[in-house]
């Protein structure tokens, strides 16, 4: 009998206080005969699970089911219809299909697939289902994993026991998405049983790090625990990794072997399981592999690979942080560490990965770059997660950087010395990390003021009289309008301006239509070059970063040159006749820019704007529907006005 057909006979029986025999058959699609054979063959498995079905001749009598352990059969049954395509789901919905597909051929109690039977239990034409599994070979070939036949047996996954792991680990953390082409990708998503098993794993590993003062990474945390976590699972079934004997003596000597040994010990008392020698090697590896070097590992030739980074990236970005000896060290260790990852062929997810992308865009840029110079000295692809983290090294460098260049502040203020003070100092208390120089002077003392000293002015009179600065109008007394301004001018934000400081009509495109993502590009270019004149290789620059890594986010494609190639901020923005494929999804809208240097730090309400535009569904069909530049220009106050009252 069938998990499937289990699953229906207790279900039924669990409704009914009895059924009659051929009642059963009928309704799991078997004949009487077959039905009675499968119980006979069933009730070993039933009674260790806590239940038994039997039955009863006579008139008014048939089979009903008596539960004698209600643990063990809840859990029997939980654990049928996870293995089962669950009641009432759509199987017509391609993304239920695959999912189910995917837990199939990862559980190591299914053995081999007929495709007679998966065609049976999803209710699918052989067709379909061929198609599916096409989809779902391709989806494991990501972690070196195939499907492979056997003729009278079926279809099972192959692969290296480390490469499984890795792909169970995924899928413990995430959940897969068919996109609108049919190909698979995974979105996260833990359900309750999986956070309470990785809670259970990461407790221990916390605890054992908390002894061993040891530095746990938090943004790896979960990924580790995942890891560490399948991998007990996959012992107490039976299935353990074999490590060959010069890699075994390198995991051995690593100074992560005294911790990954205590949290084993930990593993085996609490799940009653037995790390061999080689798994603990396992743990080694994924704890080591995810740590931050150290300033020891920093070798002659890691300190010239971080210089010729930090080169490339002057070059390419126009900011030279090759001073920088804090941003140095941290990318030599991050650069150690990495290294040792390339050696063991172990790749980190980065849960941050998207908002990374889309908020740090420079800042990713950037360690694009630099890693470019890692994959050409080593041969090596560079995945977007390992960029992320390093862009986070460049964010903190260019704010750092930023910080060491504090405001000059003048503030007018006409109410009295007193009221001028208790404004210098809540300004002062509020931003003092942002501020150089803070006077204040009344209205008739600015005559004498010299001008060149300050930045940008803060007053609580009106000035009819133009000044050469920046003016910001603010209330005597300091509140929460005055925070939010003031805010707002010390990082270069003007909150009175709209969307057409950013987005200009003649190159707001409404009518282009094209097939590829290469044609649409060109077509854009075409249309930009007829209305501003481009720096020479502006075409080649953009297909260059376009072939580093996709630029897609969400919805929305973002290509750009690679690097700063304009001195003027340069923003398109094109609604597509037809969506076409950019990369993981299609898309129908595409903003080509190009940013002069330091335009992320001096223009962060243009960003909030485009992440909230990329992520809104509502917003992107408006834009699609209306085709219209002034539904661009209202989009884009509707949302900067929301994010100021946020504040």
């Amino acid at each position: 009998m069938k998990d499937k057909q289990s699953l229906q006979l207790i279900q039924m029986l669990c409704k009914k206080k009895s059924a009659g025999g051929m009642e059963c058959a009928d309704a799991l699609g078997i004949s009487l005969s077959t039905f009675k054979r499968e119980l006979v063959r069933m009730a070993p498995e039933y009674r260790q699970n806590g239940f038994a079905v039997s039955g009863r001749t006579g008139y008014g009598n048939g089979y009903d089911i008596q539960i004698f352990d209600e643990s063990k059969f809840k859990n029997y049954l939980e654990k049928l219809k996870a293995e089962s395509p669950a009641a009432g789901a759509d199987m017509n919905d391609p993304e239920t299909r695959v999912r189910y597909l995917i837990r199939c051929f990862l559980n190591p109690d299914k053995g081999y697939q007929r495709m007679e039977d998966l065609s049976e239990e999803l209710m699918l034409s052989r067709t379909q289902l061929a198609k599916d599994i096409q989809a779902v070979r391709a989806f494991f070939e990501q972690w070196g994993l195939g499907i492979v036949s056997r003729p009278h047996y079926g279809s099972c996954l192959s692969g290296d026991e480390k490469a499984l792991r890795s792909c169970q680990a995924a899928m413990m953390i995430n959940e897969a998405a068919v996109d609108e082409e049919g190909s698979i990708y995974l979105k996260p998503h833990i359900d309750p049983e999986t956070e309470s098993i990785l809670s259970s794993v990461l407790d221990i590993l916390v605890s054992t790090c908390n002894e061993k003062t040891y530095d746990l990474n938090d943004i790896t945390a979960r990924d580790l625990s995942a890891h560490l976590a399948v991998a007990a699972e996959r012992i107490r079934n039976g299935h353990t990794v074999v490590f060959a004997e010069n890699i075994r003596r390198e995991l051995l000597s690593e100074r992560d072997r005294d911790v990954a040994a205590q949290f084993v010990g930990k593993m085996e008392t609490q799940y009653g399981i037995d790390f061999s020698e080689d798994e603990l090697c396992f743990v080694i590896l994924h704890m080591s592999t995810r740590q931050m070097g150290h300033r020891s590992m920093i070798t002659p030739e890691i300190q010239n690979l971080v210089q010729a980074m930090l080169e490339e990236v002057r070059n390419k970005h126009q900011l030279d942080l090759t001073q920088d000896s804090d941003l140095k060290t941290f990318l030599g260790m991050h650069t150690a560490a990495f290294l040792r990852r390339l050696h063991y062929g172990v790749n980190l997810t980065n849960p941050l990965l998207d908002d990374i992308r889309f908020s740090y865009i420079v800042s990713y840029d950037m360690a694009l770059s630099a890693c470019n110079v890692i994959a050409k000295k080593y041969s090596c692809r560079i995945t977007a997660d390992e960029a992320a983290y390093y862009a986070l090294h460049f964010k903190i460098a260019s704010d750092r950087r930023r910080r060491s260049e504090a405001r000059n502040v003048l503030v007018v203020c006409s109410s009295g010395r007193g009221t001028a003070k208790l404004l210098d100092e809540s300004i002062r208390a509020g931003f003092s990390s942002q501020i150089g120089r803070l006077d204040t002077c009344n209205k008739f003392e600015l005559r004498g003021i010299d001008f060149s000293k300050y930045d940008c002015i803060f007053t609580t009179v009106e000035l009819k009289k133009a000044m050469p600065l920046p003016v910001f109008q603010i209330r005597t007394f300091f509140d929460e309008a005055n925070a939010r301004i003031i805010a707002n001018a010390l990082a270069h934000r003007n909150i009175d301006e709209d969307g057409s400081v950013y987005f200009k009509e003649d190159l707001f495109f409404p009518d282009i239509t094209a097939e590829t993502k290469e044609e649409a590009l060109r077509m854009i270019l075409g249309r930009i070059s007829s209305a501003r004149a481009l720096p020479a290789g502006f075409e080649e620059s953009v297909f260059e970063r376009e072939s580093i890594q996709d630029t897609q986010y969400g919805a929305v494609a973002f290509p750009h040159p690679h690097g700063v190639v304009t001195e003027e901020p340069l923003i398109s923005f094109t609604i597509l006749q037809r969506p076409l494929r950019w990369a993981e999804e299609k898309v129908q809208i595409i903003i080509l820019y190009s940013f002069p240097k330091e335009f992320e730090e001096e223009n962060t309400l243009y960003f909030s704007f485009i992440r909230q535009l990329s992520r809104s569904r509502h917003f992107l069909r408006a834009l699609i529907k209306s085709r219209s530049y002034e539904t661009l220009l209202d989009l884009y106050e509707e949302v900067i006005r929301k994010g100021q009252n946020r504040i």
